[in-house]
C-alpha cells in the first residue's frame, strides 16, 4: 500500500512538472464509503438515495476542444453500468416535465467517442427545468446554464491552459420528486453549483463559482460560498496557499473571466 501511494505522488509530481497543473486538482473531497465511478472524461459521486450526483468533476482546456473525434448525433441515454439495476433510465425522466441535464456537458467530451457516450450515463444527469437546461432563452444567448458551459468550453478554455470544473446539485433542497422503477424516486433538486478554477498561461490560478435556480436565475459566488452551499470542500489537492487566494475573491472581472456581463 506504502509502495502504491509513493507511485501515486510521484507520478502526480511528474505530471505538475511538466505541464504546470495537477490531473487531479478537479476532484472535491471524499469518504470510503462514497459510489465514486471514474471515467474517460469526468468523475462522478453518486448518491443512491436522491438517484442523481453529489458531484461530477472534469477538466476542459483548448487542446480538448480542438481534439474534435467525433460528432455529438442522436445519442441516448444509458444507465450508468457500475450501478446496475439501481441506475436510472432514458425513460425514468420521460414525461415527468423534466429535462435530463447533464452535469459534465456532451460538447466536453466530443474528443473521444467512448467519453462521449459516457456523458449520457444517468449518473451524470440531472433533473433540470427546460428553461434552467435549454440551449434558448436568455439574451438570445441560451439559459445561464449553458452560457457558462458555452464560456468554459469558448473564451475560458482559450484563456487558461487547464480549467478545472465541479457541477452538482445543492443538497437537501428538493423541488419534487419523479416515481420510477421498483417504486424508486428520484429527488429534485431546487438549484445548482458550478466552481471553476483556471490556470492561465502563466500559472496563476484564479476561481469562480456559480449558484442556479430552476427558474433560470444565477448568482455569482465565490468558491467559498459554493463549498458552504453545496457542503463540499472543492479543489482541496491544490496547495492551501492557492487555495485561500482563489477561493475567498468575491468580485471578478471581465479580463479574468471574459463575457462575464452576459451571465449576471
Amino acid at each position: 500500500m506504502l509502495k502504491k501511494y509513493i507511485l501515486q505522488v510521484i507520478l502526480i509530481v511528474l505530471v505538475i512538472s511538466k505541464t504546470g497543473y495537477c490531473q487531479y486538482y478537479e476532484l472535491p473531497q471524499t469518504s470510503a464509503k462514497d459510489h465514486v465511478f471514474k471515467y474517460s472524461a469526468y468523475t462522478v459521486l453518486y448518491n443512491t438515495t436522491t438517484n442523481t450526483p453529489r458531484w461530477v468533476a472534469w477538466t476542459f482546456s483548448s487542446q480538448k476542444r480542438s481534439n474534435i473525434q467525433v460528432a455529438r448525433s442522436g445519442n441516448k441515454f444509458l444507465p450508468d453500468p457500475n450501478l446496475g439495476s439501481a441506475s436510472p433510465t432514458h425513460n425514468s425522466y420521460t414525461n415527468s416535465g423534466y429535462d435530463r441535464g447533464h452535469m459534465c456537458p456532451a460538447n466536453d467530451c466530443l474528443w473521444s467517442g467512448k467519453a462521449l457516450d459516457e456523458s449520457f450515463y444517468m449518473s451524470n444527469v440531472c433533473p433540470q427545468t427546460p428553461e434552467l437546461n435549454r440551449a434558448r432563452g436568455r439574451k438570445g444567448l441560451g439559459s445561464v446554464w449553458r452560457i457558462v458551459e458555452d464560456k468554459c468550453d469558448g473564451p475560458w478554455a482559450d484563456k487558461y491552459k487547464m480549467l478545472y470544473i465541479v457541477a452538482g446539485p445543492i443538497p437537501n433542497e428538493i423541488r419534487g420528486t419523479i416515481t420510477i422503477e421498483d417504486g424508486k424516486s428520484i429527488l429534485v433538486p431546487k438549484r445548482f453549483f458550478k466552481a471553476i478554477v483556471g490556470v492561465d498561461k502563466n500559472g496563476q490560478y484564479h476561481g469562480i463559482g456559480f449558484i442556479f435556480t430552476q427558474e433560470c436565475a444565477v448568482q455569482i459566488v465565490s468558491i467559498d460560498e459554493v463549498e458552504r452551499q453545496a457542503s463540499l470542500d472543492l479543489f482541496y489537492q491544490i496547495p492551501q496557499r492557492i487555495q485561500n487566494k482563489i477561493e475567498q475573491v468575491s468580485s471578478f472581472s471581465e479580463s479574468d473571466w471574459p463575457g462575464l456581463s452576459v451571465i449576471k
